[in-house]
């Protein structure tokens, strides 16, 4: 959510999720992705949301350099 508005998805369609030093990176196929910042999450730690996507979307989170 942001100030322009509510974005809203279902997370089994999230393909991949990439990880960088300050993003994570929501992949839904080759022409459709969402970038977030870590720095701006919310409601427990970086580890936390990545073991909640593990989970959520059942494919690990892949570090990119």
């Amino acid at each position: 959510e942001t100030e322009v508005g509510k974005s809203e998805f279902a997370y089994e369609k999230i393909v991949t999720v990439a990880e960088t030093r300050d993003y994570f990176v929501f992949l839904f196929s080759a022409n459709h992705a969402q970038i977030y910042d870590k720095t701006h999450l919310t409601g427990g730690t970086t580890e936390q949301f990545k073991a909640f996507i593990r989970e959520t979307v059942g494919a690990d989170v892949v570090f990119v350099k």
